[in-house]
């Protein structure tokens, strides 16, 4: 029997929060997944020398990191937790108890007895008016502790393995100092400056792959001319009409370009923003040295037509041209990545892994006379589930790449098509998402 392969793409992704005069970050997310999920992901892979995964990387992501790292970005979130507690203004104690519980309270503050009660001391309302008048209510050490834990709670698990001092205030749990804040705060730095270089390493060793997506996270085939969006939908109400499909292309060969500066070499996949593809698409990716895309398994169904049952068509690479352009493309398993990216987290982990487990082997039994091992893709978001899942989703996470053994065995995509090249080639390429292909 053949053993089936299994192909993870973590898509990470952020858009591109700063301001390019001000360079002010509107929002904290780009430093606070690298200290926790970004992190988290890469370095976890580390201990699993056999599993081997894809992670998609988008540029406007990336460029973030970098700016971090060398401390060239504006951070309010990241300055107000800096300022001694004493020694903070109305506008700074309004914007910490509006802002600084912006975590899963389930997973990141309930767990945390003082978190917990800090919350519980403001309430539930974080308009500006409710905080304003409960100010006075916070001494400085709550203030502090306010600013300790927030940027405690989002250092993921394998930063707390990495700096073991970090677990000392979780235990400590309240009454933090000020030099404490400055231990975390300096934990973070660390941290974000190692992520993309683990990445690198990773990726050189041939543990993982790395892909991209269009520089700034566009929906491509919008981009390229919004009355793609009436190919399923022939009614659907649409703005003036837009096309610009220049800008396409060069949020594509900028990508790559930014990609291969930064990690040596060009990528050979792409993983197009929520999934979003159109036959308009296919030169510009040959064009700029792409090998393969992918999308949702629903475009599939609908690319190949009536007459093709799923497990016979979706567990194997295609071929899809347009005017001569030719790629591969994969499908993922919708129920498999819906089940990891929205299921999973409010079950035991041993039984969401196990679960798991058996729908592959599943697959694995389905089809395993085949030619070639299947090819079983799960494409979801790298960085967002985990909030959800107990401990930041460690024990699932060690679980489900310590069960893929046997006949279940983990494979970058490229590395599957360059042994099991798509032998198959697909009559159009249906417009559509990972939403569904009525939407893009």
């Amino acid at each position: 029997m053949s053993p089936l392969a299994v192909a993870f793409v973590w898509h990470m992704h952020q858009p591109y929060y700063t301001d390019p005069v001000s360079r002010t970050a509107l929002l904290p997310w780009a430093r606070l997944h690298s200290t926790r999920s970004y992190y988290d992901m890469a370095s976890l892979l580390e201990e699993f020398a056999d599993v081997r995964v894809t992670f998609n990387l988008v540029p406007s992501l990336l460029r973030q990191i970098e700016q971090y790292s060398r401390q060239e970005i504006h951070d309010p979130f990241r300055d107000v937790a800096e300022i001694p507690a004493s020694d903070l203004e109305i506008r700074h104690k309004i914007f910490l108890l509006r802002f600084f519980f912006y975590a899963n309270r389930e997973t990141m503050v309930d767990p945390y007895p003082r978190y917990r009660e800090l919350l519980s001391q403001r309430g539930r309302h974080h308009q500006e008016k409710e905080v304003e008048s409960r100010i006075r209510e916070f001494s400085v050490q709550d203030y502090r502790d306010l600013q300790v834990w927030f940027n405690l709670t989002w250092m993921g698990f394998q930063a707390r393995k990495k700096i073991p001092e970090l677990n000392d205030l979780f235990e400590k749990g309240a009454r933090f100092s000020e030099e404490d804040k400055r231990l975390v705060l300096e934990a973070q730095d660390r941290i974000v400056a190692e992520v993309i270089p683990l990445y690198r390493k990773l990726a050189d060793q041939g543990r993982i792959e790395l892909t991209t997506s269009p520089f700034y996270h566009p929906i491509l085939p919008l981009l390229i001319d919004t009355g793609s969006a009436r190919r399923a939908l022939l009614n659907l109400p649409l703005p003036a009409p837009f096309r610009y499909p220049q800008d396409a292309e060069a949020q594509i060969r900028r990508a790559v370009q930014f990609h291969q500066d930064l990690f040596g070499k060009p990528p050979r996949g792409l993983w197009p923003s929520e999934g979003s593809v159109c036959p308009e698409l296919i030169p510009i990716l040959t064009e700029a040295g792409l090998q393969w895309t992918a999308t949702d398994e629903e475009i599939l169904i609908h690319s190949l037509g009536a007459g093709r049952y799923r497990s016979e068509s979706l567990y194997q690479p295609y071929r899809v041209s347009h005017q001569g352009r030719e790629i591969s493309i994969i499908f993922r398993d919708k129920t498999l990545s819906n089940l990891i990216s929205f299921s999973y987290s409010r079950r035991p982990s041993r039984d969401a892994a196990a679960d798991l487990r058996n729908h592959l082997q599943g697959i694995e039994s389905r089809l395993g006379s085949a030619e070639h091992p299947p090819l079983c893709a799960i494409i979801l978001d790298g960085e967002n589930p985990w909030e959800y899942y107990p401990g930041g989703g460690e024990e699932f996470l060690r679980l489900v790449y310590s069960s893929l053994t046997g006949n279940l065995r983990t494979t970058t995509v490229s590395a599957y098509l360059e042994q099991y090249p798509a032998q198959e080639t697909l009559p159009t390429l249906f417009t559509g998402s990972w939403i569904g292909p009525a939407r893009i």
